[in-house]
Formats: C-alpha cells, sequence, structure tokens
C-alpha cells in the first residue's frame, strides 16, 4: 500500500471538481471557528445565501430534499414548544439555530450522492498534510513564525497571544494551526487537537464503511494522525475503531498487519514529547476527577470541564426534561446550570429527552444508511459502536449549531444512493469473486 501514492490520486481527483472540494474546505473553515472574520452573523447569512445559489444553479433542490429539510425545522420548532413556554426564548436565537440547520441541510443537498465520498477524502488530504507539518511543529516550532502576518489578520485576539510556550500566540495556515498551548499535539486544520481528532473519527467512520473494514492507505493515514493528536477523546474513539476493526478481521492477514501496527505504538514511548504528552494526560484525568469533588461540594466555577459539564448541569436536566431552550439568559437565570464545552450536555441542558432523542436517532439512520449503501453486515454491537463514533465527538467538543455537524446528522436521511467509484466497484467485485467463486 503506498501512501504517497493514494495522497496523489485523490489530489488529481481533486483537480477534476474543484468547486465541489473548495466548497466543502470552505465548510470545514467555517466549522473550526479560526477565521474571525466568519464568526458574525452576516458571514452566516451569506453562507447560507451563497449555499443556497450553489445548489439551485446545480439543480439540487428536489420535492424530496424540500420536504427533508422542512420536516427538520419543523421538529426544531416543536421541542422549543415545551422549553419556549415554561421559560421563554431568544426569536433571534431560535432564528439563527433554525438558519443553521437549513444550511447544514443544503451542504448534504449540494454534493447530491457523493458527500460521504467527498468528505472523508477531504479529510484524509487534510489529515495527510498534518502529518508533516506537525513533525515540523516538534523539530522546530519557529518555523511557523513565517505566517505570524497571516494568522495575525485572521485569528481573534484570544488566540494570538495566548500560550506558555515558545510561540506567543497560535499559527494558522488555514490547512494545519500550531497550537500554541499544545506545541506536542496536532490540531490539524481545527481549533485544537480534540475536535480535529472528532473529525477524524467521522472520516474513519466514512471510511471503514466505503472499505468494508478492510485496511487501506486512507485509513492508516487518519489513524497515524489521530495518534498525533494526544486527545483522550480520540483515543476513546480509536479504542472502538480497533475493537470493531478486530471482530470483523479475527484471522484475516489484515488483522494481523494491524495488531503489527498497534505494537509499534508503544515503541514510540521513547520519544520524550510523547512522555510529556501522556504525562499531560495523566494530569488532565486527575484534574477532571478533581474537579467532579468540587462541583458534588457546590464549590465549582460557573465554567467547567466536559467531564465537570457533564456532572453539574445532569440534576437540574433531570428536573427540567425538555430542557431550557434557547434564550440569552438562562445561564445567569439558572444559576445551577454550568458553562460547558461538552456540546452532548449542552444539546441537553437546550432540549432535554428531545434533543436526545434526536441524535440518538440521526446516528442511528446514518449508520444505517452507511451500512445499506455499502452493503456491509453489521451485529447490533457493532452498531452501537459505530453510533457512539458518531455521537461522542459532540459530548468530548462544543459541538451543537455549527452547520457542518447538522450536516453530519442528517446525512443519513438526505443521501439516497451509493457514490459510483468506478475503482471501488472493481475491488469489492475482486472480493465477492474470491469469496464465492464459480
Amino acid at each position: 500500500m503506498n501512501l504517497i501514492n493514494e495522497f496523489l490520486n485523490v489530489l488529481k481527483e481533486i483537480r477534476n471538481d474543484k468547486l465541489s472540494y473548495l466548497f466543502l474546505f470552505f465548510q470545514l473553515v467555517f466549522f473550526s471557528g479560526l477565521v474571525k472574520q466568519f464568526g458574525t452573523d452576516e458571514i452566516l447569512v451569506v453562507n447560507i445565501a451563497f449555499t443556497s445559489w450553489l445548489c439551485l444553479t446545480k439543480k439540487r433542490i428536489t420535492n424530496r430534499n424540500i420536504n427533508l429539510i422542512f420536516a427538520a425545522l419543523g421538529v426544531f420548532a416543536l421541542i422549543n414548544v415545551i422549553p419556549s413556554f415554561m421559560w421563554g426564548a431568544s426569536p433571534k436565537l431560535l432564528l439563527g439555530f433554525s438558519g443553521r440547520i437549513f444550511l447544514g441541510a443544503l451542504i448534504v443537498v449540494y454534493f447530491k450522492h457523493d458527500f460521504f465520498n467527498v468528505f472523508e477524502k477531504l479529510v484524509f488530504v487534510l489529515a495527510f498534510i498534518s502529518i508533516p507539518l506537525f513533525l515540523i511543529q516538534l523539530i522546530h516550532v519557529q518555523v511557523f513564525d513565517l505566517f505570524r502576518g497571516f494568522s495575525n489578520l485572521v485569528l481573534s485576539d484570544v488566540r494570538l497571544h495566548f500560550g506558555s510556550g515558545e510561540l506567543s500566540g497560535h499559527r494558522y495556515l488555514l490547512v494545519f494551526l500550531v497550537n500554541s498551548w499544545g506545541e506536542l499535539r496536532n490540531s490539524g486544520f481545527m481549533w485544537e487537537p480534540a475536535a480535529f481528532g472528532a473529525v477524524l473519527a467521522w472520516a474513519m467512520l466514512v471510511n471503514v464503511f466505503f472499505h468494508r473494514f478492510s485496511l487501506n492507505p486512507r485509513l492508516i493515514v487518519l489513524f497515524l494522525a489521530a495518534i498525533t493528536t494526544f486527545s483522550i477523546g480520540t483515543y476513546v474513539y480509536l479504542a472502538i475503531f480497533i475493537l470493531i476493526y478486530l471482530s470483523k478481521n479475527f484471522g484475516n492477514k489484515n488483522a494481523f498487519y494491524f495488531i503489527i501496527l498497534l505494537i509499534l505504538i508503544p515503541v514510540s514511548y521513547r520519544f520524550e514529547f510523547v512522555q510529556n504528552n501522556l504525562a499531560m494526560i495523566s494530569k488532565k484525568i486527575e484534574s477532571e476527577q478533581n474537579l467532579v469533588k468540587r462541583i458534588r461540594m457546590s464549590h465549582a466555577p460557573k465554567r467547567v470541564s466536559r467531564v465537570g459539564g457533564f456532572v453539574g448541569n445532569i440534576m437540574p436536566i433531570i428536573a427540567e426534561p425538555f430542557g431550557f431552550g434557547l434564550r440569552y439568559d438562562v445561564l445567569s437565570e439558572q444559576h445551577f446550570l454550568y458553562r460547558t464545552p461538552n456540546g452532548f450536555m449542552v444539546i441537553l441542558r437546550n432540549w432535554g429527552i428531545s434533543g436526545l432523542m434526536i441524535i440518538l436517532i440521526c446516528s442511528c439512520k446514518l449508520v444505517d444508511k452507511l451500512k445499506i449503501l455499502y452493503e456491509v453486515n453489521l451485529n447490533i454491537v457493532h452498531k452501537v459502536l459505530l453510533m457512539m463514533i458518531i455521537m461522542l465527538p459532540i459530548n468530548g467538543n462544543p459541538f451543537y449549531n455549527q452547520p457542518f455537524l447538522i450536516a453530519i446528522l442528517l446525512s443519513g436521511f438526505i443521501v439516497s444512493k451509493r457514490y459510483n467509484d468506478k475503482s471501488h466497484a472493481t475491488e469489492n467485485h475482486k472480493k465477492q469473486s474470491k469469496q464465492h467463486p464459480a
């Protein structure tokens, strides 16, 4: 398996369909939230208008798509009825979230049947690029001072001056971020390593279906990039993938190659930066445990971590099972709610069991759709684990209202046919011929 050849082949495909890949790259940059100019309501409106125009000019709008978009907006309106009646609601927030749902749906609609294919290949390219850049970051991080001017132009002031390492502030290249508080970790094109790991996990999810859980160059690159994040959450996703992969390939030579790869990983512990990152993970786990103790003693600050957000918010959510809705002052008025980067808990806080059911249904639908499109056999355990791959990144990141997240969740409903990749079809035909010889 030649990783460089695979990279070049995907680049060739990108050159043949520049508009689609550039459009999705723009949406990923928008998703990253790194460019301060993209963080305004005006740019959101421009994004909606531009995406709508693309869908119309490419004749992507069908009656089925219109019905699905209105259904999604209708469900959103429905889950806000009880919270709005109980606690009130901000019309601006409701309108803004509706616009994000509309945009998320249009992103998938634009690609028609190619959404999964373009997404997985684009993330593969970005992951491939991130690995050599990450090595440069480890060897001589000051090289990225060359991008100080561009970083000053697009990054927020907080990111420009934050950090205690060799760099004062982040350095940004659009396709890669040097995170000044994580100079020994790979943030890829996202704002931090955990967020990069989340996108890698979703791309790996598509990849394993596309290749029917067989080892392939793109999966290896995505896996290696995920390892370099040194993110606890990302390692949980990888552990789930490993469990599923080995269970489906038990006794297969692919499993043997994969086990060899896993055996080589501990060897990297000899490198000092790996030891430093593992020490960081250990300290982080310990600090989370201490924070949980403080929350239970009612001594915690109002802004807490992902785990702290779960512990601090779970009881109020149980008391209000339909959530507190969308309003600006809900956190100040309901003093027992904690600000948290845990997107899953934000969804539960806003919409309670209704939000939970929507996440579960969308995750189940996406796994089922990939299973049907790529003709993959799954048992119930595999299905639940793959659903966790979709949901856990929401739990580990402040994802809840980003259009691209909504695109991922709605893709299982909108994509209706399999992408026609001739090489993939040929590969599967060969596998079937071996399994069922004439």
